[in-house]
């Protein structure tokens, strides 16, 4: 079947599946640069051709571009749509138990259909009855059950999405905006951390109090209770963490600077002053760059202050990034 469509609808069916599936908003110069990054067809047309230009494509064209979009804001793994085979190949221990439940698969359908009718999802009674019809484990019912909603969630039907967000958020706003969420101990978006997980350059152009709340996030995640600054006027302090085993104070200095920008070395002697003034037990001086390497030498000397700089920074977006996104 194939679907003609003007250019403009087509971007603007991309954006409303991507909104659904990943609950952030593109807008339109941000979908056609990543489009510049995917090679097909459908792409080189929603460059190159006016808006109003009409052009016929197939569903599944437009569903490659959608899924590779999510895969470059980080929340799919990968555009493939056989995730059964990756699974499969994931676990292969359970070869010959996911080949049982595939055979079972029509007649438990079948099953269900009959039973709740086609209004009632698939859910738990779907996947006992897989479990009772192939003899095999719940984990490897389970798994299939998993591959068969990621297969649906890649569709770009609009009726299925499996994960439930809180809101939409703005790709933009990661850049231009100094608001954080709200929530109790919530200090980063998880959406955010997952496109920075996929591009970690982007870490030099996040808006600055974005990187505070990144780095409030991340030692929250690591046991520590956390005391975020108000961005402005703060004294020089964004984040005071204490260790909730320890009941050691760290404060934090977070700098987000750009890729050929350093920190000086007066930034980290004033840190210094902080830990005497704040009585705290460590200082954490944070960039999205680098320190300049007498910064470097002081702290070698026995100085009570660490750093992390952007590999580090990126090793904190890697550990908090969603573990499985299939």
């Amino acid at each position: 079947m194939n679907v003609t469509m003007t250019v403009r609808d087509i971007i603007d069916t991309i954006q409303e599946v991507i909104i659904l599936k990943s609950g952030m908003y593109l807008n339109y110069d941000e979908i056609k640069d990543i489009l510049k990054k995917i090679d097909c067809k459908l792409s080189d047309v929603l460059l190159k051709h006016e808006v109003t230009t009409y052009h016929r494509f197939r569903p599944e064209e437009i569903e490659f571009v959608i899924n590779e979009i999510r895969v470059h804001i980080g929340e799919l793994s990968d555009s493939n749509p056989f995730t059964l085979l990756k699974i499969v190949k994931n676990f292969p221990e359970h070869q010959d138990e996911f080949m049982m439940v595939v055979k079972e698969l029509s007649n438990c359908m079948d099953w269900h259909r009959r039973e709740y009718g086609l209004e009632k999802p698939l859910g738990k009674e779907f996947v006992q009855c897989l479990v009772d019809k192939s003899g095999t484990s719940r984990k490897v019912a389970d798994l299939v059950f998993y591959s068969i909603a990621q297969n649906l969630n890649r569709s770009i039907s609009y009726e299925h999405s499996i994960k439930n967000w809180d809101g939409v958020v703005k790709l933009s706003d990661l850049f231009e905006s100094e608001v954080l969420p709200k929530l109790p101990d919530k200090y980063f978006d998880q959406r955010y951390i997952d496109y920075l997980s996929k591009n970690t350059n982007s870490l030099y152009g996040i808006n600055w109090r974005q990187f505070e709340g990144l780095t409030a996030e991340f030692f929250n995640r690591n046991g520590f209770e956390i005391n975020l600054g108000k961005g402005r006027k703060d004294g020089g302090i964004d984040v005071y963490a204490t260790d909730s085993k320890t009941g050691q104070l760290l404060i934090i200095q977070c700098k987000r600077y750009s890729k050929n920008s350093k920190v000086d070395v007066n930034v980290v002697k004033a840190l210094y002053f902080d830990v005497v003034d704040k009585k705290a037990d460590h200082a954490l001086l944070a960039t999205t760059s680098e320190i300049c390497s007498e910064g470097k030498r002081i702290t070698a000397r026995n100085y009570p202050i660490s750093l992390a700089e952007h590999n580090n920074i990126v090793e904190w977006v890697k550990s908090m990034e969603t573990a499985d996104k299939l």
